[in-house]
């Protein structure tokens, strides 16, 4: 077991890693860091820009894969993942984001497994009928559909409604945003910039959930336990309650 682990663990190491390095070169390749400064600007030196983003290794005129290597050894020696053109640490970049993207996934994930099952559940005691069919098309076409296409979708919807009501309702742009001065106000705002986020991530939990559910309640139903009990005189939502679920 433990050998098994290891070798999973290996396995998503390097992928890890090859994926990252991918990251890297195509973003050596397409993006080029001058574009952050206004050379129109009479008082910014050419030369000083250069010196600088030599200095954080992000200078395009650097052959590529020696700033990969470098990248590589300064991440694997002192894990320090460079600097942004202006001057930004990554380091402290990833360490503010890493958290936030962690409380997404981890809400994401516990609003899908838990609407997903509750769902599943209710739509195996409603077979064949109208709810039932609608709902798992639903969820067939929410599995079907990439998550970065569902969070573009949500972001036109909520940008529609935010227009059609006057409001801003749905913010997600940044963590948090402009804060009013009533009480709570702040919890308010980032509840806001949680939410469009966490419904996007939850959606595909939630399909995926209520599909297998769905399923593993309909076999459950039709043992024989669960019969003898409605047979009994169990009315059909305790049985699902005591039984089935």
């Amino acid at each position: 077991m433990y050998r098994y682990l290891f070798r999973r663990l290996l396995n998503y190491t390097v992928l890890l890693f090859i994926a990252v390095s991918l990251a890297y070169l195509l973003a050596g390749t397409a993006l080029n860091p001058r574009t952050q400064f206004d050379f129109t600007n009479p008082s910014l030196d050419v030369d000083s820009v250069n010196a600088m983003l030599t200095r954080y290794n992000i200078n395009p005129d650097t052959p590529l894969l020696e700033r990969y290597w470098t990248w590589v050894q300064s991440v694997f020696l002192h894990w320090d993942w460079g600097y942004t053109p202006k001057g930004e640490s990554v380091n402290k970049i990833l360490s503010t984001r890493i958290w936030v993207s962690l409380r997404l996934i981890l809400i994401g994930s516990f609003v899908g497994i838990i609407g997903g099952v509750a769902l599943g559940a209710w739509t195996a005691t409603r077979q064949h009928k109208l709810s039932d069919r609608t709902i798992s098309l639903l969820a067939l076409i929410i599995i079907s559909t990439p998550t970065i296409v569902i969070a573009t979708t949500l972001q036109i919807l909520a940008i529609k409604f935010n227009q059609a009501t006057g409001t801003n309702f749905f913010e997600f742009i940044g963590e948090t945003g402009k804060i009013g001065d009533y009480w709570g106000a702040e919890f308010v705002n980032r509840l806001q910039h949680l939410l469009l986020p966490t419904i996007s991530m939850s959606l595909g939990g939630i399909a995926v959930y209520s599909h297998y559910q769905r399923n593993l309640m309909l076999d459950t139903l039709g043992q024989d336990y669960v019969r003898t009990a409605r047979a009994k005189g169990l009315r059909k939502s305790a049985a699902v309650r005591k039984h089935a679920l």
